[in-house]
């Protein structure tokens, strides 16, 4: 039985790259500060590190489903670009 190695990479980002990192950051922690004002969402599992994964999207969609029609315009305003944010996010290098 082989011991498993892990190894850690790290890339250096360009200025241009980390300027799109830190806008597609600040982006995410508006909209999970804007979703945890709802008292709709459990909040416990919104944070910024969850924001930039897809299931980000599901746990937000899968607790609003159910009291979408109660939702405030503002939330739903955040929550609807949030596949094409996640899209975003998924296609940066």
């Amino acid at each position: 039985m082989h011991a498993v190695q892990l190894v850690e990479m790290w890339l250096h980002l360009s200025p241009p790259m980390s300027a799109i990192y830190d806008a597609i950051s600040d982006l995410m922690d508006s909209c999970v500060k804007e979703l945890r004002k709802s008292n709709k969402i459990d909040t416990s599992e919104l944070t910024l590190e969850h924001g930039l994964f897809k299931s980000f999207d599901d746990i937000v969609r899968r607790q609003l489903d159910s009291v979408w029609h109660t939702v405030s315009p503002k939330t739903k305003q955040v929550c609807l670009p949030a596949p094409m944010q996640a899209f975003i996010v998924s296609s940066s290098p």
